[in-house]
């Protein structure tokens, strides 16, 4: 999880860094690799399965190096992310990017995620990436004065929508417990301070009044989160 949140927080107009040194106190680094030697090359293929969900670039094949580190603590983990540049054609650049992009974007749609910001404000969730927040410049302005100037973050992660609280206050809950980081599930309620957010996948579509006597016929409706 560490190292998945380091990789995201390291892009740079989409392009992530592919350098990454994993430092674990020198009790747990002998432990590791007495139990599993090749564990730095299974996490750089770790790295470019993440890159690729989250539709990121990467400059050059990730390389995760092992250190042990006296000034971590025991059973912590503390990760360094570097960019290392590498000249290649721009075409093929291009062709990559829009590939990592069009995957990810291809799964965001499938999923057809969304939020209910108190029970009104309709916002579906098709890009990697959503902040929410009481500052303008948030994907989701909450107007409110009890909320975060950045309240929370929405990314997609293994394959599902991670909420990851940035207030550091307690205030950030998913039913009705307090959360840091919490992978989101059709019909959470998630509550930024004082407002409620429903979080649902699936068709989106409002439901419409009936009229009397009607029995549904092939109207379509909204699904209700499970």
């Amino acid at each position: 999880m560490r190292l998945a949140r380091t990789l995201e927080d390291s892009q740079v107009d989409g392009r992530a860094a592919n350098h990454f040194y994993v430092y674990l106190h020198p009790h747990d680094y002998d432990s590791v690799y007495r139990q599993n030697p090749a564990l730095a090359s299974e996490l750089a293929g770790y790295v470019t399965h993440l890159a690729q969900q989250a539709g990121l670039s990467l400059p050059a094949p990730p390389q995760v190096e092992l250190a042990a580190d006296a000034n971590v603590s025991r059973q912590q983990v503390r990760v360094r992310a570097e960019h290392e540049l590498r000249r290649e054609d721009p075409t093929t650049q291009v062709q990559r990017l829009d590939s990592l992009e069009e995957e990810a974007l291809s799964a965001l749609r499938a999923l057809d995620a969304y939020l209910i910001i108190e029970g009104q404000r309709h916002i579906p969730l098709d890009r990697p990436f959503t902040s929410l927040g009481r500052r303008t410049d948030n994907d989701v302005v909450l107007d409110s004065a009890t909320v975060s100037r950045q309240h929370a973050q929405i990314r997609w992660r293994y394959g599902h929508f991670v909420l990851y609280d940035l207030s550091n206050r307690g205030r950030t809950l998913v039913n009705g417990q307090p959360v840091s980081e919490y992978v989101l599930r059709p019909g959470d309620v998630i509550t930024l301070s004082n407002v409620m957010i429903i979080y649902g996948e699936g068709v989106t579509r409002p439901r419409r009044p009936r009229p009397a006597g009607d029995d549904g016929g092939d109207e379509t409706q909204m699904r209700p989160p499970t």
